[in-house]
């Protein structure tokens, strides 16, 4: 029992420090690509941080632009858009939430507009 107390206390001290990493990312990038790296180093080491997910996922639809999505560009927005939207059972964070189910509305429309665009 004292060894998964330790655990959750490490796990929570891993999660918090993590969401400083990202915060501080987005403050200290000097351009976006910058930002998408250290956010793929974030998520390297917490694959399902909600923030990090959600920020990255931000970042590549904005990459991204006013141009056609394709099929393998919604893949991956739409994986990070659900990783982060599956993390909120272990931590609600409102304004995160917020962000991830605007952006998952966006993607949304984005491919829909882009099947318009193709017909």
């Amino acid at each position: 029992m004292q060894v998964l107390d330790s655990s959750r206390r490490t796990s929570s001290r891993w999660s918090q420090m993590n969401q400083s990493t990202v915060s501080i990312t987005s403050c200290v990038a000097e351009s976006p690509k910058e930002a998408v790296h250290y956010l793929e180093k974030c998520m390297a080491i917490e694959p399902y941080h909600a923030e990090a997910n959600s920020m990255y996922a931000s970042l590549l639809m904005n990459e991204i632009g006013p141009r056609e999505l394709t099929e393998d560009e919604y893949e991956k927005l739409k994986k990070h858009v659900s990783i982060a939207m599956s993390t909120f059972d272990n931590h609600v964070d409102f304004p995160v939430l917020m962000g991830v189910f605007r952006l998952r509305e966006v993607l949304i429309a984005k491919k829909e507009a882009s099947k318009i665009l193709v017909t």
